[in-house]
Parts: C-alpha cells; structure tokens; sequence
C-alpha cells in the first residue's frame, strides 16, 4: 500500500542514483543515536555491575563499512544473504581484543541476554575503531556491535558516499525516499 516502505527496495534506488558511488541503510547515525546494550561473551569470567560488558549496536546492510571507509580486520563484511537472520554479529576491534586477546574472534559467540534464554551470535567479521560518539575520539572505549539490518525497520538513515558534491544528489535521494 502506500505507506508500505520496503527499505532494501529503497536502498537499490538510491545506489542506482547517478553519482552514488556506495549507500548502505543503518538504524544509528555516526555521532547521533547510537543505542548501547549490556552483552555477554562465550566463556566470559563472571562480572558485576562495575565491569558489565556494554557495547553500541548498530543494524546494517551490506555494504555500510564500504560507505563509511571502515577496515574489516578480520572475517567479513554483510551478504546480502544475512539479511533477515539473527544469527551473525561483526564487533569492533575493541570487543575481540577484550575476550580473545592474540586469537581470532572469528566463530566466537556473543549474546545481549545471557541466561538460560540466551540467543547467541556468531562473530563473522572485526572491524577497525570508529568515532561514532565523539570527535576526535569516542568518549569510552566502549566497543561496537552491527547486527543484519531488519527488513522491517521503518526508523532508519540512508547513508551516501558520492562522487561529486552531495548537494546535487539531494533532490534524487529525496524522490527516492
């Protein structure tokens, strides 16, 4: 119907823009609202509330660390077959340095409910540091977590990378959306 909004159809229009060179759909814009959660990792040692893991998270689509010039360290990037699946997480560096120090974070599981009802994620990919919450540097080293982007998400931020001034593209993007 109209108000049916169907992002990853969206996402598809706005990178056939001309100009667009890389577009990626996320729930958190950098420096604006980016949500924490508490988190546990396989084999954690126990904690209490003064060192309770906390991380940023971050719904994506394919091709956001592309948009925004970030480094995969390891494993991979999101296919466009993890959409929709609740079972892959990429981590900034951050994370694995904390729980795997010198070892690969590849495989490793994380959850944000531990207990008996915990539903696990698999680590496919690390990520370099960004300054998502602050300029020149985050304000804590806080780590950050990206999750497949939800089909069904109707609150979320397009974000460009193009090849000329984005001014001129603005008006597109706009009719895209």
């Amino acid at each position: 119907g109209q108000g049916d909004v169907r992002p990853l159809a969206l996402l598809e229009q706005i990178r056939a823009i001309p100009g667009v060179r890389e577009a990626t759909l996320t729930s958190s814009m950098p420096l604006v609202n980016a949500g924490a959660i508490f988190y546990a990792a396989d084999n954690m040692p126990s904690v209490d509330a003064t060192n309770r893991p906390r991380a940023y998270l971050h719904l994506i689509t394919p091709g956001y660390f592309e948009t925004l010039r970030m480094r995969i360290l390891e494993g991979r990037g999101f296919a466009s077959t993890d959409i929709g699946q609740n079972t892959s997480v990429i981590v900034s560096e951050n994370l694995a340095k904390r729980f795997w120090p010198g070892e690969s974070a590849i495989g490793r599981r994380i959850t944000g409910r531990p207990g008996a009802d915990a539903q696990w994620l698999t680590i496919v990919g690390v990520v370099e540091e960004a300054s998502f919450r602050g300029i020149p540097r985050n304000p804590t080293a806080d780590p950050d977590l990206f999750i497949p982007f939800d089909e069904r998400a109707r609150a979320f931020a397009v974000l460009l990378r193009t090849e000329r001034n984005p001014a001129e593209l603005m008006s597109a993007a706009r009719t895209a959306v």
